[in-house]
């Protein structure tokens, strides 16, 4: 993800979403027989845990 790469550079993210629970595309675009939500939700908490905010 983006937000990843900018925030190790050191920038402060703060990610935005449309809907209620955070992942975009990767959520709501992908089926989840393809991309399963447990992954989804282990990628937003490692963002979490690198200081993104929501």
């Amino acid at each position: 993800m983006v937000a990843a790469d900018v925030r190790r550079e050191g920038h402060s993210v703060t990610i935005f979403e449309a809907f209620h629970k955070l992942g975009g595309v990767m959520r709501y675009g992908i089926p989840e027989f393809r991309l399963p939500n447990d992954i989804v939700d282990e990628e937003i908490d490692t963002l979490v845990k690198m200081g993104v905010e929501r």
